[in-house]
């Protein structure tokens, strides 16, 4: 056997592992000296979004709402805005920034409470005036009279929907979606709340006229009691019937419960609306005992003929806003005690 003279090896490993970094490094690609990122640097600090939160609103649309921006109430105000919508006023359900009795006081100067306010009331009163001599131009004034109706009842609606988030500012004039939605529908609305209201009273008119209820039903302090209740609940009815919330009509106990945790500013938005029936049942009192040669002796007044007609217009179309103003204003500020579910 054929031996092989070995040759001793010294194997240097730290010479070995030097010349192999070495030649790593000859193969990296040359860098600028401020792209190297050395390991005692300081990591980059990321800066996040703010915090994000959820409401329905925002879910419908596809978009988040930053915190503070938006509270969430007890009824489903996402639904605040109907078909009828005037955009980015009711965007944001803001807070209320005062106390309802603060705000049902600056209720009466709400009309003027900016310059834009009082160019629109003065459009508004203008626009009401115009019905006056409508009066006279049968036919077509009944129309002309209907289409301006229409728009109030719109302008009504939009007060207390754009008061309910929060708005300071009083609706102007829309006709964005055609003469249906913005004058028809409203109509229907205002109409339909007040049908509500005073429905029963009706029914209960119409039984006791054609003699289908026996007699220990019929009676004419009930057919008064029927008014006073519809009339009573006028307010909640509005309220309904601007939020598309028609399902709660029938819901009698749900809306006795918020009336009765709401007692004390319901009272206040009751009494307002009935100064406001006030204003236009004593003209149209006036022309009936008129009409029918009723001698009545009547209290002397500032105004009369024209000069009467217009100052009552003009104080019905201010009562009425301020009206629907608190109506709103009483859902912004005790929709938590609601028990009604606005859809």
């Amino acid at each position: 056997m054929k031996k092989l003279d070995e040759e001793s090896v010294e194997f240097d490993l730290d010479s070995e592992i030097a010349d192999l970094s070495g030649s790593l490094v000859d193969d990296l690609p040359a860098r600028p000296d401020d792209e190297l990122k050395l390991a005692d640097e300081e990591p980059p600090k990321l800066e996040l979004d703010p915090v994000q939160t959820f409401s329905p609103q925002s879910a419908a649309e596809g978009e988040s709402t930053e915190t503070g921006a938006v509270e969430l109430s007890y009824a489903r105000d996402g639904s605040l805005r109907p078909s009828t919508s005037r955009g980015s006023s009711r965007d944001v359900i803001q807070s209320p920034t005062r106390t309802f009795w603060a705000d049902a006081f600056h209720s009466f100067v709400y009309p003027f409470a900016n310059v834009n306010n009082c160019v629109t009331f003065a459009v508004i009163c203008l626009v009401s005036l115009v019905r006056i001599p409508l009066n006279y131009a049968g036919i077509l004034g009944l129309m002309g009279i209907l289409f301006i109706y229409g728009w109030f009842c719109s302008l009504y609606l939009s007060i207390v929907q754009d008061t309910a988030v929060a708005s300071e500012d009083l609706p102007g004039i829309k006709m964005e979606d055609g003469p249906i939605d913005d004058i028809l529908k409203p109509m229907l609305k205002y109409l339909g709340a007040y049908a509500s209201a005073l429905g029963p009273a009706v029914a209960y008119t119409i039984l006791l006229a054609t003699d289908l209820l026996p007699d220990w039903m019929s009676s004419g302090l009930a057919l008064v009691a029927w008014i006073c209740l519809g009339l009573f609940l006028l307010p909640v009815f509005i309220l309904l019937f601007a939020f598309n919330a028609l399902d709660m009509i029938y819901r009698v106990d749900l809306i006795i419960t918020t009336v009765y945790r709401t007692l004390s500013a319901y009272l206040v938005i009751w009494l307002m609306l009935l100064l406001v029936g006030f204003t236009w049942t004593i003209p149209l009192a006036i022309e009936l005992l008129a009409e029918f040669d009723v001698d009545v002796s009547l209290p002397s007044l500032p105004f009369d003929g024209l000069g009467f007609k217009v100052f009552m217009n003009l104080l019905d179309v201010y009562l009425t806003i301020i009206s629907m103003r608190l109506i709103g204003l009483y859902y912004l500020h005790f929709k938590r005690r609601f028990t009604l579910v606005f859809e």
